[in-house]
């Protein structure tokens, strides 16, 4: 089970980007309930970068925003 919460949503000319932090529920390798979490660019609903640190996502946000990658 996850929940997505949508952190940006903007429509520019290279598509839609949104950002979101995904928090899942899991079980590890002694069947014990663990929560993780990230963060995920999409473009057009495409995921293109997950990462655990908000600085690298705003970072891979910038590229995408204008263009960049």
């Amino acid at each position: 089970m996850s929940e997505h919460t949508i952190i940006v949503d903007v429509e520019t000319k290279n598509g839609r980007i949104t950002v979101e932090h995904v928090i899942a529920t899991t079980l590890d390798k002694h069947k014990i309930m663990q929560v993780v979490s990230h963060y995920e660019v999409l473009v057009n609903d495409v995921v293109k970068h997950e990462s655990n640190d908000p600085e690298d996502i705003m970072r891979a946000l910038g590229h995408y925003i204008a263009g960049l990658s």
